[in-house]
């Protein structure tokens, strides 16, 4: 009996929060059912040979920006990946906002959602040297980089799930 009452009081003390509402879109990878890949990145051949046609930036930024539910993120995101390949793999702040103008999104769209998405993916590192000579807090120019770190990510995500199925046949060819 005493115990049922000190847990109703720590109930009662226990904040409530909120509840989720599923993975935040700005962290979540779009993939759509396997068998429908092929629509989606309108392909001949299948998507999934190793050796078949290789994918477009548009391509993998699909499962980034599904152009499905973000049509304008997608379109400018592929052409600003597009740029980057274009120039070695990075754009200094001056080249980014000639860019930006030429683009035909906002500049918040492309500041607040599409680099920060782009970044958190792993498809971009931005840099940002600290100022000197002026407060500490300020940062400098912009240069954006492309990545690898997307690759690794999703490369060790598969091999660890590939490690994982092959070790379950193994044991099951044992038996």
């Amino acid at each position: 009996m005493e115990d049922d009452l000190k847990q109703s009081k720590a109930a009662k003390n226990t904040p409530k929060t909120i509840a989720s509402r599923g993975i935040p879109a700005d962290e979540a990878l779009w993939l759509p059912r396997h068998d429908e890949v092929r629509e989606i990145l309108r392909k001949q051949s299948n998507p999934f040979d190793e050796y078949g046609v290789e994918w477009s930036p548009a391509d993998v930024l699909e499962f980034v920006f599904p152009s499905r539910y973000r049509a304008l993120q997608h379109d400018v995101a592929a052409q600003f990946i597009d740029f980057l390949c274009a120039n070695a793999g990075q754009a200094d702040f001056h080249s980014i906002s000639d860019f930006v103008k030429r683009s035909g999104a906002s500049k918040a769209t492309f500041y607040n959602k599409i680099v920060p998405r782009l970044k958190h993916a792993g498809l971009i590192e931005v840099k940002r040297p600290l100022r000197t000579g002026s407060r500490e807090s300020e940062k400098g120019p912009m240069t954006i980089f492309l990545s690898e770190s997307f690759h690794n990510y999703l490369f060790k995500l598969a091999k660890e799930w590939r490690r994982i199925v092959l070790t379950a046949r193994s044991k099951r060819e044992k038996q």
